[in-house]
């Protein structure tokens, strides 16, 4: 409940930032999926909110309410842990796009997060007997979850490492960045460890999923505040507005010293637009590559809607039809 009233505030800080961002034109992908991420956490901790207030009050237990709730927690991680990566590689903060084999990269580690996160939950949900008071990283997907935290903290601060050495000017904004994150990422992973060693069997689940909850929070809070569209923020990320993005020409490192120069202006609206899947980062462009965007996004989001509709009113229907005790 404490942490539904916070993310709730930091919504309505959010909501006010976006708009200060908005008519600046600073409002970039990165910040979106920042606001997503926020959004995914508070449904999923209303709608856990919901299912307990209903357990507590009834005795009655909706599982697959609870389940919903974890699955759009997940995605919440998965979209802040997407974020966190891009700007370490400097995405909107001095690069406008990706190169394809940054973004094939990017693709395979979220692609492997996501399917890690499937099989955990799957596996904890037809594996675990309640009786044995588990919870969800005591099993071999958990494990693989574990090993993929210290794979992003290094990919991380590999990107983080060349964002400097390329852009020394943004060093005020990847040294608190690397420094903070760098706590982040090891936080879930140390805290596991010691519950498994050094706590009670029954109390591993409430310490785990409390300090996670604590650390996904935290992550948010200081984000929020790091980005802050304050004068005295000499920390904010965001300099290039983004009716001046188009694409960057290099690789990944780029010859530029300074974060103007990793930007080019808009194309001209005559060209042939042959819209790339890379292209979906670019967060200015013609109106014929809006046009072929909007497409894409619409295709994708229908696809993501039908199968996200029909897993959770499967699962729904699944949990709500064993018999009790099972």
């Amino acid at each position: 409940m404490t942490f539904l009233f916070v993310y709730f505030a930091m919504l309505l800080i959010t909501a006010y930032f976006t708009k200060i961002l908005a008519d600046r034109n600073l409002l970039h992908s990165t910040y979106k999926l920042f606001i997503w991420s926020m959004l995914a956490e508070f449904s999923s901790l209303l709608l856990l909110t919901i299912a307990l207030g209903k357990y507590g009050s009834t005795g009655v237990r909706i599982h697959g309410l609870e389940v919903l709730a974890n699955l759009i927690g997940a995605a919440g991680i998965l979209v802040f842990i997407l974020m966190i990566v891009l700007l370490g590689k400097g995405f909107t903060v001095t690069r406008g796009t990706l190169s394809k084999t940054s973004f094939m990269k990017l693709a395979t580690f979220m692609t492997m997060y996501t399917i890690t996160y499937c099989i955990l939950y799957i596996y904890e949900e037809t594996m675990f007997d309640p009786r044995d008071v588990l919870y969800k990283y005591e099993s071999v997907a958990g494990y693989g979850l574990i090993g993929l935290f210290f794979i992003g903290f290094l990919w991380t601060y590999y990107a983080i490492f060349f964002s400097i050495k390329n852009y020394p000017e943004k060093v005020s904004f990847y040294v608190p960045f690397g420094f903070i994150f760098a706590l982040w990422w090891l936080a879930t992973p140390v805290t596991i460890f010691i519950c498994n060693h050094a706590l009670d069997a029954w109390v591993r689940a409430k310490v785990v999923n409390g300090m996670e909850r604590a650390v996904t929070c935290g992550g948010h809070i200081f984000f929020l505040l790091l980005t802050r569209p304050n004068a005295a923020n000499r920390n904010f990320p965001f300099h290039i507005k983004t009716t001046q993005i188009g694409t960057i020409s290099g690789g990944d490192g780029g010859d530029a010293h300074n974060a103007t120069a990793a930007y080019t202006v808009r194309r001209d609206s005559s060209q042939a637009v042959n819209l790339s899947f890379t292209d979906l980062f670019v967060t200015d462009k013609t109106p014929k590559e809006k046009k072929a965007v909007i497409k894409v996004c619409a295709r994708i989001s229908l696809i993501s809607v039908m199968i996200i509709s029909r897993s959770a009113v499967t699962c729904c229907m699944y949990f709500e039809n064993l018999p009790p005790g099972s």
